[in-house]
Parts: structure tokens; sequence; C-alpha cells
């Protein structure tokens, strides 16, 4: 997203309000089948942090891709993550999971667009 719409490549916000992008958030939610949901930036960088702790990920290098200085901080959102996670595989429908996937599967290939 950087590469083609940041005012700077060396910048790593998305260059629009953070009212937009909550709204961008819920309305994908809404879309996917998902439903409204609490979400904020911060969930998705718990999320990241918690998915790349699962696929293995060493909590240094997570703390490198989350920017976080402190180990206690980086998995206390790792936990808060985990604990996230284990809401939403009771709450939100399967059909709405399998959505997710698929477009999580074709992510990368969007972004090398």
């Amino acid at each position: 997203f950087s590469k083609f719409s940041a005012p700077n490549p060396d910048d790593k916000g998305l260059g629009v309000s953070y009212g937009t992008f909550q709204r961008w958030l819920q309305k994908a939610a809404v879309d996917i089948g998902f439903g409204p949901v609490p979400w904020t930036t911060h969930s998705l960088r718990r999320g990241g942090a918690s998915e790349l702790a699962l696929l293995g990920m060493s909590v240094v290098d997570i703390m490198e891709f989350g920017r976080w200085l402190n180990i206690r901080s980086a998995r206390e959102y790792i936990r808060k993550g985990e604990l996230c996670l284990t809401e939403l595989r009771r709450d939100i429908p399967a059909t709405a999971w399998r959505k997710a996937r698929l477009l999580g599967a074709v992510g990368h290939q969007v972004w090398d667009v």
C-alpha cells in the first residue's frame, strides 16, 4: 500500500485519517460477514503479532516488525491477540472465516499489482 499511496515511501502510515480507516475496517468486517466488530488499528497490530507467534516466529523478530522496544509489551500484545482469536472463533460464523481465509490467500497478489 505504502509503495503506491504514501507521500513518502518510508512513511509507515496509510495516508488517511484514523476515522476513515476505522470506517473502512468496519465496512470490510461487515462485508466479509463478521458483522459489526469492536476492532481498531491496535486490533490489527495485535492480530498480526499473534499470527506471527502462531507461525513460530521469535518474539525478537515480532518486536522488530511491530516496532516494540520492550519485550513485555510485545508479549502482552500477543497474549491479548490470542484471547481475541479464541473469542472470534467462537462468535464468527464459519462461512465468514472461509471468506476471510480466501481473501487473505490472495492478499499478496493484490499488493503486487
